[in-house]
């Protein structure tokens, strides 16, 4: 496994946490395919830093960002420290954000976060966001984060933190509220959390937010994505808002309505194997990826939605 660091001196490493550790503000870090884990402890955690970006999906030996392939070199970060597939010895959090950053400067791209075990009632065993860490994540796989409190995939705490989620997908992770995505309330505070193009699906919440939850005082908006089969308190509910702040637009639940303010918004049932994309022919390829019609973007009227069964099916 390969990781490149653009920090001066040192171009390669063999530890991902040594290379974040050594990073300044304005460089990006390459990491290449395999498996990274944060450390041996369960305490341990790769953490994010403010004005770096970090690059998942290449085979090495690329000299360009466009040459990465994120779906053919997945790029893991693993909380599974311990027993292989025993999740009483995994991290609580996988990652780690504290402090001012911006989806400016700092990014997080082409990874598959997983694995992260929060059994200890911390919320956010994928990604835990606080004091402000507002980074830009896209091409991002979150699955099987299992936390005891909120937010099992990726959990926001303290003021003025927004980040912004594109092209990500959210499967089978779990809490209490917000199963993918918690945004508690803080009072006087209202933040806005930017979700578009992406997917969540089978998540799981014991109380509210199958896939995610937002406080009163918390504004997200949500933009051309697909929501499928989340179960919230054993009901299917994908998407709990509790503010009229929350703009769901170009998208598709299996809810039966949503709250706040919703637009453009099919609601569907589980129960078609096909959802929203059910007697639909406005389809077109996908062209980077030459993805079936039957699996590709629906266009017209709408902002293109990803088809979940692009996700679960593999067609990556």
């Amino acid at each position: 496994m390969q990781i490149r660091g653009m920090v001066p001196g040192r171009t390669d490493y063999s530890n991902l946490g040594e290379a974040l550790d050594d990073a300044v503000s304005g460089q990006e870090i390459w990491v290449a395919e395999g498996t990274y884990y944060p450390g041996d402890q369960r305490t341990d955690s790769f953490n994010l830093k403010s004005g770096v970006k970090l690059y998942g999906g290449f085979k090495g030996g690329e000299t360009m960002l466009g040459q990465r392939n994120v779906w053919s070199n997945p790029t893991i970060l693993s909380g599974d420290i311990g027993v292989i597939g025993d999740n009483n010895d995994n991290s609580y959090h996988v990652l780690n954000a504290t402090g001012n950053m911006t989806t400016v400067g700092t990014a997080l791209d082409g990874f598959r976060i997983e694995d992260g075990y929060a059994d200890n009632g911390d919320d956010g065993a994928g990604l835990v966001l606080q004091n402000g860490a507002s980074p830009l994540i896209t091409h991002c796989i979150f699955r099987n984060n299992i936390s005891t409190g909120n937010g099992g995939a990726v959990a926001l705490s303290g003021n003025d933190t927004e980040p912004v989620f594109e092209y990500c997908l959210f499967h089978d992770n779990e809490a209490v509220s917000g199963a993918a995505l918690n945004v508690p309330s803080i009072a006087g505070n209202v933040r806005t959390i930017n979700i578009g193009n992406s997917t969540f699906a089978a998540n799981t919440a014991s109380g509210s937010g199958g896939a995610v939850y937002a406080g009163e005082d918390a504004a997200v908006m949500i933009d051309s994505t697909v929501f499928w089969n989340n179960i919230a308190a054993g009901s299917i509910q994908s998407i709990a808002l509790n503010t009229g702040n929350s703009t769901v637009s170009f998208s598709a639940a299996d809810d039966l309505a949503l709250q706040g303010s919703a637009e453009n918004t099919i609601y569907y049932s589980t129960a078609d194997e096909n959802g929203p994309f059910a007697d639909r022919i406005d389809y077109v390829v996908d062209p980077e990826y030459g993805v079936m019609v039957e699996y590709g973007y629906r266009k017209g009227v709408y902002t293109p939605v990803l088809n979940i069964k692009i996700f679960l099916e593999g067609a990556f």
